[in-house]
């Protein structure tokens, strides 16, 4: 239950396939349990089955209920891919007047009654540490709940999120930047230029003669090409919402990684999996940023909200 790098069909196509063939039989199935015929003589076109010889015909809808009742079938027959018209045409997004509208629930929209927020600052240096913090300038000030400390990051909790972040601001924080202090663009160039011409890093495929083929051509063009280091800022700040319950937890995250949420909210709250449950918002922006990273606090930037149920 994860997604990345454009994979959903390229991983899931024969999976998605599957289930929908099973449904597509439960649906006709049931269709014919209702006409007291033989499947074998319905035709599905369009979400519509119809009995051949009677020329009557259900919609999926009509039928979904006594279809959810069947036995899924273990094996099923997949279309011939010559068969698959709709693989060759747009699909039509359902979801797109909601969206121009503004209905759609994303992750920083989700409020919970008594609702505690946490603005949090991490170490601005790739494995760096969170060296001390003063909180002294905060104290005693309105809605301030708790100031947590993590090896890397520091977070300000308060009864609502602006006051939490000015509050953070107000934190003196120093940080333990690392061997990681002087990384830039030039260093980390180097650094897989190096990996280019190393030796002794493992091959995968080696294909023909690059060196045979270039003492023997009657032109070689040689150009570089490179990418700045590029910072990974989704349009929506990174979040997610907790809500913990004696041993119930609830979490609603924009995720793209379901399972990891799931497994990471278990494990932090200290409960078997079977007591969490994960709602899926809409997510606003990936960008390299916002898989499985996104479930845990610590990963938040400075300006970025995250929400905790108190």
């Amino acid at each position: 239950m994860a997604t990345g790098g454009s994979r959903s069909i390229r991983d899931s196509q024969e999976y998605l396939r599957q289930a929908g063939a099973a449904a597509r039989e439960m649906l006709v199935a049931a269709a014919a349990q209702r006409w007291k015929v033989p499947a074998s003589e319905c035709d599905v076109e369009n979400g519509v089955i119809t009995h051949t010889p009677s020329r009557r015909k259900l919609r999926f809808g009509q039928v979904a209920q006594d279809a959810s009742k069947l036995e899924p079938p273990k094996d099923v027959k997949l279309k011939d891919s010559q068969g698959m018209e709709s693989y060759r045409k747009a699909a039509r997004r359902l979801d797109i007047p909601d969206k121009v509208k503004g209905k759609p629930l994303f992750g920083i929209d989700v409020q919970l009654p008594g609702m505690a927020y946490a603005a949090i600052a991490q170490c601005p240096v790739f494995r760096g540490k969170l060296a001390t913090v003063a909180g002294e300038r905060i104290k005693g000030m309105r809605g301030l709940i708790k100031v947590v400390q993590l090896e890397d990051a520091v977070a300000v909790v308060a009864d609502n999120w602006w006051r939490a972040n000015r509050m953070l601001k107000l934190l003196a924080i120093e940080w333990d930047a690392g061997p990681n202090g002087d990384a830039s663009t030039a260093s980390i160039r180097e650094f897989v230029r190096f990996g280019l011409e190393d030796s002794s890093v493992p091959v995968a495929r080696n294909d023909g003669n690059v060196e045979t083929a270039f003492s023997s051509a009657a032109k070689v063009i040689e150009a570089e090409y490179y990418a700045p280091f590029l910072n990974h800022a989704p349009l929506e700040p990174m979040n997610c919402t907790a809500l913990v319950k004696g041993d119930r937890v609830e979490v609603w995250a924009p995720t793209q990684n379901a399972e990891a949420t799931h497994a990471t909210a278990a494990a932090t709250a200290g409960v078997p999996l079977e007591n969490v449950e994960v709602h899926l918002t809409h997510l606003g922006g990936a960008s390299g940023g916002a898989a499985s990273r996104i479930t845990r606090a610590r990963r938040l930037r400075s300006q970025r909200r995250w929400k905790a149920g108190r």
